[in-house]
């Protein structure tokens, strides 16, 4: 569940389902409640795999999901400088977290590694892939099986994700420490 809209997403997350061609879900539980910063869909735009940037554009172009900068000369600009600066945290990552620490929304990221310190810090919300799959599932958009399915193929695709199977993430959500994370759904 979207607790703190829009959904500000990191290269990662929407690239697990662009890989394998699943943008549907996104577009089902979040239509009209995501943003994706500039920084990223350059990211996306300068794969080898122009079915990626395919993807976002056709997401783009249905009203699913919108476009934004960086508002320049703004103290999230400054953020994001300061955490490109650090060295350790990439374009999208940077860009997702200065942009909903000062306009809010969610992180959507699966690299605990870069952002999860920082979300926590500030009180931002934030969403993983595990996260998204899991309220796909409950909330009836795929069910257990085809989410294992879908899972599956993000893994083949060579995708990072923290799970082996959409079933541990089912369980991790609702009967293990998934159940108190709160808006912190990784």
């Amino acid at each position: 569940m979207l607790i703190r809209p829009p959904l500000i997403f990191d290269t990662d997350v929407i690239s697990c389902f662009a890989w394998v061609r699943r943008m549907d879900i996104l577009e089902h539980l979040f239509s009209g409640n995501m943003k994706v910063l500039n920084e990223v869909a350059a990211e996306l735009g300068y794969r080898k795999t122009p079915h990626l940037k395919q993807a976002l554009d056709d997401s783009v172009s249905n009203s699913h999901m919108e476009i934004i900068s960086l508002n320049p000369l703004s103290p999230e600009t400054i953020d994001f400088a300061r955490l490109i600066g650090l060295g350790t945290i990439g374009t999208g990552e940077a860009a997702a977290m200065a942009y909903v620490k000062y306009n809010g929304g969610t992180v959507s990221s699966n690299n605990m590694r870069d952002v999860l310190n920082y979300c926590i810090d500030n009180n931002l919300a934030l969403l993983g892939t595990s996260g998204i799959i899991f309220d796909a599932i409950n909330k009836g958009v795929l069910s257990l099986s085809e989410a294992n399915a879908v899972w599956a193929n993000m893994i083949r695709k060579g995708r990072k994700i923290h799970f082996p199977t959409a079933t541990d993430v089912y369980n991790h959500y609702t009967t293990g420490v998934g159940t108190t994370r709160g808006v912190q759904k990784y």
